[in-house]
Order: C-alpha cells, then structure tokens, then sequence
C-alpha cells in the first residue's frame, strides 16, 4: 500500500526527472517480456522502450514499434541498425480504429506532443508551432502476425491511446497482453471524441482491469483524479495472472526502483538511461 510519503517521494522524482515514469515502466515489461515473447510499442519515438524491449525479449522475440512523425522513425531506424536488433519492425503509421489516410498533428516546438489531433498545449513552457502532415493509419489488428505471443503493449499517442485500443480489439481478446499506456482522460478525450462513460466501457467489452502506473485500481473517481493519479495506467486481463503480479510484485518493483533511483533531483533516468542493466528478477508471470 502506497503511502503518503512515499507518493510524495514518486512524483517529485517525476517532477525532476522525465524519464521517471519511463523507468518504471521498462522494470514492469523487464519482469513481463521473456525470450520469443512479442511487444509493440506504440509511439516509440526514437527507441526509449523498443530497444530495451528487443533486448528482453531476444532475437527469437519481435518487438513493432510504431512511429507516425517521421523525424522520429528516421531517428529510430537508424539505432536499430546501430545496434543491429533484426527483432524489431518498424511501421511508420498511427494506431487507430479505423484505415486510411489521415492528418497528423506535428508540434514542431514540442515534437512528443505530436498527434491525430490538435491539443490544447498552452501548459508547455513555450508556444507550440505546429504543422499538419498526412499520414497512414493503421489497426493493431492489421499488424501483429497471426502466429505470435503478443506479451506486452506500450501506448504513448497523445490522446490517440482509446482508438489504438479499439483497433486492436481482436488481438487483446486473444493474447491478453499486459498493457501500459498514456492517459490523458478529460484533457484528450473531447478532442478525440469520447468520453468517460466510453472509455470505461472500453475496458469492460474487454474483460481487462486497469490500475494507475502505481498499481492502484482506476475508477471513475480517478477520471478527474488531479495531480495524484499518474499518467500512465495499467491494464491487463481480469482473469489473467497479471492481476496477481501488479497486487503482489508491483509495491516491491516500486520499491526498488525508488532505491535505484535514488534523491529526486538526481535525473538518475535521463543520465543513466542507455547504459541501464535489468534488475534481478521478479516473480514471474505465467
């Protein structure tokens, strides 16, 4: 159980550092993932996750990472061949729920905040500057391989997460990937058209639970949950032992990673991110 100091402890390493969120989640796929295992990473920028991703999960594994922006796919593709991971497909396309071609927002000034959608980034230190490009959208269904061990999912689409997860529908039903995505909740969903009401009905059709990054349950309550709730959730299948990894391994992972971490102002992700090892390992998840 999360207590208050330690919550406190959590978001001021976030504060400092942007990759604190990030580092949690790759101790979460690096106890998931295991050698032939299959993940996708949805908006996977220049390769923060895809490459560690394809290194867990081993040249008999696959790793799709999807990037729309182009600067950053170019980006991506080129570590990939630095690092010469033929686990990993690049699909220069954006996730939805339907096919085609489409806009795509390109925050020239803010480049991770790009999009199928306009947001309202009047928060960010600087003005945005955006373009608009076309691009080709793509289902989740339409691109795992028939014969595969979808394991794990990772979604950062600025909004475009719900719609990612329409599409992919079919193959959560059938895989019941352990996933962890951004979610914005009210500030996105009236610019992609949908609402909480959606959202949650999403997860039910689903049959998947969803919890914040912390391992704490999201309810409605949560929605509108301010500063405390983290951006980025949880969500695995009800019936799956996944439930039992975030109840029971979840608290000890956020433990260790404070403790690797260490004071909030030592931005230990951001300096120490492409040189990180894996932890020893947690309980497993079968």
């Amino acid at each position: 159980m999360l207590d208050d100091t330690m919550l406190d402890h959590l978001f001021a390493c976030a504060r400092s550092d942007s990759y604190f969120f990030e580092l949690i989640i790759r101790r979460v796929y690096e106890a998931i993932l295991s050698p032939g295992d299959t993940a996708v990473d949805g908006g996977a920028c220049v390769g923060i996750h895809t490459i560690p991703m394809a290194k867990r999960v081993g040249p008999s594994g696959g790793v799709h990472a999807v990037e729309a922006l182009p600067n950053h796919a170019d980006g991506l593709a080129k570590r990939v061949a630095a690092r010469a991971l033929p686990q990993i497909t690049i699909h220069r396309v954006a996730l939805s729920n339907e096919t085609g071609i489409s806009e795509f927002v390109c925050v020239k000034t803010h480049p991770s905040r790009s999009g199928l959608r306009k947001l309202d980034l009047s928060h960010l230190p600087a003005p945005s500057e955006t373009e608009t490009i076309q691009v080709k959208r793509v289902r989740l269904d339409d691109i795992l391989p028939a014969h595969t061990t979808w394991r794990f999912c990772k979604l950062d689409l600025e909004g475009g997460e719900f719609h990612a997860l329409m599409g992919g529908s079919a193959s959560i039903k059938k895989h019941s990937p352990f996933i962890i995505f951004e979610n914005g909740r009210e500030k996105v969903a009236g610019a992609y058209g949908y609402s909480k009401e959606d959202w949650f009905a999403l997860f039910d059709r689903l049959d998947y639970a969803v919890f914040d990054l912390f391992g704490r349950p999201f309810t409605s309550a949560s929605w509108r949950g301010g500063r405390q709730i983290p951006w980025y959730c949880m969500a695995v299948a009800r019936k799956s032992s996944h439930v039992d990894f975030i109840a029971n391994a979840v608290p000890g992972l956020l433990k260790r990673v404070i403790d690797e971490y260490g004071e909030p102002s030592s931005r230990y992700a951001t300096q120490n991110w492409w040189n990180l090892t894996e932890l020893p390992a947690l309980t497993s998840v079968s």
